[in-house]
């Protein structure tokens, strides 16, 4: 457990590409403080004294649930590009439905003394402080995190087709930092306009300033960090003018290792078997406790959630069938564990000829889903009967979404170390769902199976429970299909 702590916190504060993994501890630290001084203010303008100790103590599991509901709110993403307005809405949405649940809780559970903190306008006065205080915090931090990333510089060292790849998915980012790219060979610099993509020229334009040769002319400068993306044996001279570097204090990484801290995937147009054999992490893999205390996990958590989920099962059981008849159940053939197949069950969404023409992925305003069962994708409901594959053993509740015979023998062609994937129990959700948006080509499944193999290498039950919190948030907003 503490080496998963302890992987899972490299990752926070070796992550220099950004500021923002860094103030987000910050603005966490903030909320915590701020979360109690807000009590400790309003019992006091509105009652004349202290905060009892006791009270104290009764505050704190509502602090704990009040940051977890600000997190499954998606208020702590500064680095994105979204209107803040629109986020301060989601925070104050967040903040009025903790204290909702901290009173209901507190009535049901009977926790006795709670009525000096929810009567006499002391909670409502206190949620009012704190949204105060959380939103000046988040406006006045990501002032900050903008301008320091306006700040930081970045040097890519790189082949042309890495860097090509590299700034692909940096232009998909959100992060606004400056790169310069140095490549292997100066025939992409001379190249013609006509004979490159469109990309190519752009990124050409705005990223590159040089060769491998000019590396004396830029590594003496300041730079936040260096990637090196080569793909091969990097030449002597470069080599040394790189150790010198470091020794400077300035961090270098290999591309494969910057998309983990980063990007929180593995590249996999960057990676050859030996990484895999050679590559540090896969500790899942080869090791029978962890692997049976996950599964005790599963056992739990499915038997709780299949009593909790009951009036819903039965209401999704009544409207598929007053909506669109028998069968209620679908089912289907997935590939899991050691790429065995197996029945996956789930609540039937299209009409019963949706497949008439054979397996097809689902599309986006897909014609074969019924009205009741586009509502069911988009809260998972229809996922609920999977708690049965969790308890019989084939799947996980978290790990890698099980795939169709029929599209694997397809994805296997076109996309190298896809069956890896099926190294793991595959799971109701997943690191890729959560941070990938839903996809239904070859190129989705690509980007999916980068997030998958980062799951696998770096497992943790800290991220498995990272992964409970974002998949109640895709359900909370309805980002399913």
């Amino acid at each position: 457990p503490f080496s998963f702590l302890y992987c899972n916190l490299t990752f926070i504060m070796a992550n220099r590409f950004s500021p923002a993994p860094f103030y987000k501890i910050v603005l966490l630290i903030a909320d915590v403080l701020g979360f109690f001084a807000s009590f400790q203010l309003a019992y006091w303008f509105r009652l004349g004294e202290w905060l009892p100790d006791e009270l104290w103590i009764k505050l704190t599991p509502c602090a704990l649930f009040a940051l977890v509901t600000l997190y499954i709110f998606d208020v702590y993403k500064l680095e994105d590009r979204l209107d803040f307005f629109r986020d301060l809405l989601r925070l104050l949405f967040a903040v009025a439905l903790s204290g909702v649940m901290m009173v209901l809780g507190a009535y049901l559970i009977g926790v006795k003394g709670f009525s000096g903190i929810a009567g006499r306008g002391v909670l409502v006065g206190a949620l009012v402080i704190f949204a105060a205080w959380t939103s000046l915090c988040r406006l006045l931090i990501r002032a900050r995190v903008r301008r320091l990333q306006s700040k930081a510089r970045w040097l890519v060292i790189g082949t042309s087709d890495y860097l090509e790849h590299f700034l692909h998915d940096y232009e998909k980012s959100v992060h606004d930092v400056q790169l310069i790219c140095l490549t292997q060979s100066a025939q992409l610099l001379s190249q013609p306009k006509e004979s490159l993509s469109e990309h190519c020229v752009r990124w050409r334009e705005k990223y590159l300033k040089g060769t491998w040769d000019d590396v004396d002319e830029w590594l003496p400068q300041n730079w936040r960090g260096i990637i090196v993306a080569t793909g091969q044996k990097i030449p002597d001279y470069l080599v040394a003018k790189l150790m010198q570097t470091r020794f400077r204090g300035v961090r270098i990484y290999d591309l494969s290792d910057f998309y983990e801290v980063v990007w929180r995937k593995v590249p996999i147009f960057y990676l050859q078997g030996s990484w895999f054999a050679l590559s540090q992490g896969f500790h899942l893999l080869h090791n029978p406790i962890g692997i049976r205390l996950k599964r005790v996990g599963d056992i739990f958590c499915a038997s709780l959630l299949l009593v909790l989920a009951s009036p819903l099962i039965l209401l999704a059981t009544f409207l598929v069938f007053v909506t669109s008849g028998r069968p209620i159940i679908y089912t289907q053939k997935r590939r899991g564990l050691n790429g065995e197949d197996f029945t996956i069950y789930k609540f039937r969404s299209m009409r019963r000829d949706a497949e008439k023409k054979g397996a097809q992925w689902a599309s986006a305003d897909d014609n074969r889903i019924t009205p009741w069962g586009k509502w069911m994708r988009l809260t998972r409901i229809d996922e609920l009967p999977q708690i049965w594959n969790i308890l019989k053993g084939d799947m996980s509740f978290i790990g890698p979404r099980p795939e169709r015979p029929e599209f694997i023998k397809e994805l296997k062609a076109q996309i190298p170390f896809y069956e890896f994937r099926h190294l793991v129990r595959p799971g109701l959700s997943g690191w890729a769902q959560v941070s990938y948006p839903y996809g239904a080509t070859v190129e989705d499944a690509k980007e999916k199976l980068q997030y998958e193999l980062f799951y696998i290498k770096n497992y943790s039950l800290l991220l498995d429970w990272l992964v409970l919190l974002k998949t109640a948030r895709v359900v909370l907003f309805g980002q399913g299909r």
